[in-house]
């Protein structure tokens, strides 16, 4: 287990074969209206999600839609990103995860890492993401790197290919951190004081504006 706060700036990087799978397809049920389309930074989340994730030299970023898939969709479609929807978002996070990582192991086989983002964390930058990739680039050995807040590891987070297995058994809406609670000796993580912020319901989104 190791923590790096090292962040390289603007300089140039190769991409080494990373896809960016953004998560869009929940149905916001405890929000009661779509976190995608919520106002942030005069346009809403998900514009801004695809936006920080182009912002950084990736192979193909992919949005993985479910709920409110075609009113989303028509947001987004303007952007040079990989749409699919996931027809089991109701299971929860884990379906979306499955489907992004399993489209891009058919679609790019030969895609080196994955990295996993939300797009209901206002505070993800593309200065964050560049130095997830940079740490990973640095540590080639290391299979997950992860943002590390609260304590714990979290998304957004990049796995290499030997762990794309271990992400297609996920279930449920658990997400990724109980992988990497099983990964700690694979795993290095960068500081992301704002990654506990996320829009998950009206009180959340009331008091973060």
């Amino acid at each position: 287990m190791r923590l790096s706060s090292k962040v390289m700036g603007n300089q140039e990087l190769h991409s080494f074969h990373t896809a960016i799978v953004i998560l869009a397809a929940g149905n916001s049920s405890r929000l009661g209206e779509p976190k995608q389309l919520l106002p942030f930074k005069n346009e809403n989340l998900i514009r801004c999600a695809v936006r920080e994730a182009l912002a950084v030299p990736v192979s193909t970023t992919l949005v993985v839609l479910g709920a409110e898939a075609n009113k989303i969709r028509a947001e987004i479609e303007e952007f040079p990103v990989e749409i699919i929807v996931n027809m089991q978002y109701q299971e929860g996070m884990a379906s979306s995860i499955r489907c992004g990582v399993q489209y891009v192991m058919d679609r790019y086989p030969e895609m080196a890492n994955i990295m996993i983002m939300l797009c209901d964390q206002p505070y993800v930058e593309s200065w964050l993401l560049q130095a997830l990739m940079n740490v990973k680039k640095e540590q080639m050995t290391t299979a997950i790197v992860a943002s590390f807040y609260d304590g714990d590891y979290g998304v957004p987070a990049i796995f290499d290919r030997r762990v794309f297995p271990e992400l297609l058994k996920l279930q449920g809406d658990k997400g990724a951190k109980s992988l990497m609670k099983h990964n700690l000796d694979r795993i290095t993580g960068v500081p992301f004081p704002l990654g506990n912020i996320d829009i998950d319901t009206s009180e959340a989104f009331q008091k973060w504006i």
